[in-house]
């Protein structure tokens, strides 16, 4: 029987975790496991969880924001990690019941074991006091660590971390501190970033990397490890003044793969030539996180998303919907958008959407009919992906139109010339895309199938 699982959250299109679990089901050939990601509103999960109790081919399921924490409510039995933690990223279901993993450790585990990091008898500085930062003191006090500091903006955050795990690491001296700590003296053998300030390089967050040039201080001399939790960029601020300093550096990618199979371990047990997957696992998330954005721009109705989300599927990449992301910033349809503030102020919506979309991994994203008009639109699209303008005749996006019972604010009460005028001083943006894929009369697997043809074309 095959097998279903998802990575849950909201919103969660961007998630990685259908490619590395389609890459896993195809490695790990003698378990085929039918893996997609589910947008469940904080409103709806409590109904999702009672469905998945009753599908026997169901065997769990991946749990991202903003649900690690209320998945407790709905756990049969929950593990030491999950509890010491706070949250829930693993469930795995059998017969009803649900059982609830946090496998964040494992994964920090397996990057200080890949990278030779021995933290018995070590001092470990920690820059961070929420989640990640809670699992990465856990994994740090089961290998060993004798000393663990850990530095958080707000110190009472940082205290109460050392209160809740000083008692399962008996043996382990936990210290809370602020910025103002001065760390050259601590000769720590690891440092670990675990902000979301790893994701960002903006030069207006200057005076907030200060913080990591006074954490390197505490470096041993003798060698230490910095370490980065996210995994993209793969070189972050971080590491790059911890390069600078003579430092080894770690991305956050060995943990990201060492989750993953622990994940799978908890669904289907060990995994044969653990070391040669994990291997060939991280060559094809690399491939994946160094791959350009495909943006698919064309009129109302030319298949974009439908398109796209094939597509995404057929790469293995996340897919992104504007559109759906402006709904998701606004918290109203982009019908109500338009009648209650107008069509500036969903334009502004739409660019905050394309640069949410520009930081996030590389996927294939569906443009809104009109994001080119913004020509800073254009240029960041440019900059970052490839654009492809998905072509079709006025008569055909009608029919589409139609048979969809789309409600488009543009095209609202517009006669057919109306909405011809509309698409002909669009299509002059739409032309400066690095190829064209004609539409009409093709099925969504032709269409993507051309799509594919072009792409390996632009390779150099």
């Amino acid at each position: 029987m095959t097998r279903t699982a998802a990575v849950i959250g909201h919103p969660v299109s961007h998630s990685l975790s259908p490619a590395i679990f389609g890459f896993l089901s195809r490695a790990l050939s003698a378990e085929h496991l039918n893996y997609t990601a589910v947008d469940v509103p904080p409103e709806k999960l409590s109904e999702f969880m009672h469905l998945q109790k009753t599908k026997p081919e169901v065997i769990g399921f991946n749990v991202t924001i903003p649900h690690k924490e209320r998945i407790f409510d709905f756990a049969d039995d929950i593990s030491a990690e999950a509890r010491a933690i706070g949250a829930i990223n693993v469930v795995a279901l059998s017969n009803g019941h649900v059982s609830g993993y946090n496998t964040d450790i494992l994964g920090l585990q397996e990057s200080f074991i890949q990278n030779a990091v021995d933290l018995n008898h070590q001092t470990v500085i920690i820059l961070g006091a929420g989640g990640a930062a809670r699992a990465a003191a856990y994994a740090a006090g089961l290998c060993g660590a004798t000393r663990l500091v850990l530095c958080n903006r707000q110190i009472s955050r940082a205290e109460a971390v050392a209160v809740e795990l000083g008692p399962i690491f008996p043996n382990t001296t936990f210290l809370a501190v602020d910025h103002n700590y001065v760390f050259k003296n601590e000769k720590a053998r690891l440092l670990i970033q675990a902000t979301p300030l790893g994701m960002t390089s903006h030069a207006s967050q200057a005076n907030e990397f200060n913080i990591f040039d006074s954490i390197l201080q505490g470096a041993d001399p003798s060698g230490s490890f910095a370490f980065d939790l996210v995994y993209r960029p793969e070189q972050t601020e971080f590491l790059k003044r911890a390069s600078i300093r003579g430092l080894k550096t770690m991305t956050g990618l060995a943990m990201l793969i060492g989750q993953a199979l622990a994940t799978w371990e908890i669904w289907f047990g060990p995994v044969a030539k653990r070391a040669q997957v994990s291997q060939d696992l991280a060559i094809f998330l690399r491939s994946q996180l160094a791959a350009k954005r495909v943006f698919l721009c064309g009129f109302m109705g030319a298949g974009k998303s439908t398109t796209g989300q094939a597509l995404a599927q057929l790469l293995s990449v996340p897919f992104y919907d504007t559109d759906q992301i402006i709904v998701e910033m606004a918290g109203k349809s982009v019908a109500d958008i338009f009648t209650e503030s107008g069509e500036k102020t969903f334009r502004e919506l739409e660019s905050l959407a394309i640069q949410k979309v520009a930081a996030e991994p590389p996927g294939v994203v569906a443009l809104g009919g009109g994001a080119l008009i913004n020509p800073e639109n254009l240029k960041l699209i440019q900059q970052t992906g490839t654009l492809v303008y998905l072509s079709a005749k006025i008569e055909t996006l009608k029919t589409r139109l139609s048979l969809a019972g789309a409600v488009r604010p543009l095209i609202v009460n517009q006669s057919e010339r109306q909405i011809a005028e509309l698409l002909q001083k669009r299509e002059a943006v739409y032309k400066l895309a690095d190829f064209v894929i004609h539409t009409d009369e093709k099925s969504t697997e032709a269409v993507c199938e051309n799509l594919q043809q072009e792409l390996r074309k632009l390779k150099p």
